[in-house]
Formats: structure tokens, C-alpha cells, sequence
């Protein structure tokens, strides 16, 4: 098979040798390797932590080129909606965050929950992360 790809995104794939490319597209041969288009790591608790950047850059060598941010706040959702996290081709793509954990401290009856979830469509978050877990006092 060819993958034509172009900005970033495959454009095209066809048999090989049928996909018409210019003269100055870089050609990798292939045969006999598996390709794809990149891994996501739905599970990652790395915007803010200590060897953030150091984490970013073993994820993409490893071929994970997008990841879930579980720990969020909504100042961290305002720092990503105005692109401090923004991806590039040298770090994988932060996909999506949540805001504040919804916990049975902060959401008490579900009208409270409720709102909290209203508020962090709001705010702009991804997914509602939960903790169901009772904590008592």
C-alpha cells in the first residue's frame, strides 16, 4: 500500500505505486513495517507535574501522539483554551481535560451535581472525571 500524507494528515492510501505525488514528496520505503497514524494515551496525569516537558518528549518516542489529561482545574482549562498547551509536531496533542474531580463532598444532591456539570461544560472541559468514593470525616 501508499499513504500520501500531507500537513500532518494522511491524504490518501491507495495500492502501491497508484497514488500520484510531486517530484519533491519524500518517499519512506516501508515494506515489510507496520504503519500507523499514532497512539493516544487516554490516562495521563502529566500537564503540571514536575518533568512535564521530559514526559511529553518519551510519550512521542514512544509513538503516543495524543493524551487525555485526567487531573484538571478550571485554571488549567483556561490556560488551554487560550493554547499554553497547544501541540505542535514536537509534543503529542493534549486531546481533552477536565475541570474540578465531582466528588460526594462537592455535589452533596444531584441537583448540585447537576450544576457542577453545567458549569464545566461551561468552562470548557472535556469529561467529567468522578470520584464516587465516600470520605468520611
Amino acid at each position: 500500500m501508499s499513504i500520501l500524507c500531507a500537513d500532518g494528515e494522511i491524504k490518501d492510501m491507495a495500492p502501491a505505486g497508484t497514488i500520484q505525488a510531486s517530484p519533491d514528496t519524500k518517499v519512506v520505503d516501508a515494506t515489510g513495517k507496520y504503519v500507523v497514524p499514532g497512539y493516544l494515551n487516554m490516562h495521563m496525569h502529566v500537564v503540571g507535574a514536575e518533568h512535564t516537558s521530559e514526559t511529553l518528549d518519551s510519550m512521542l518516542a514512544e509513538g503516543i501522539t495524543g493524551f487525555r489529561q485526567m487531573s484538571g482545574s478550571y485554571e488549567l482549562l483556561k490556560e488551554w483554551h487560550s493554547g499554553a498547551f497547544s501541540s505542535s509536531t514536537d509534543q503529542p496533542a493534549l486531546l481533552t481535560m477536565p475541570g474540578d474531580i465531582l466528588t460526594p463532598i462537592n455535589a452533596s444532591t444531584p441537583e448540585i451535581a447537576a450544576e457542577f456539570v453545567r458549569l464545566q461544560k461551561e468552562e470548557g472541559a472535556g469529561f467529567i472525571k468522578i470520584c464516587r468514593k465516600s470520605i468520611r470525616t
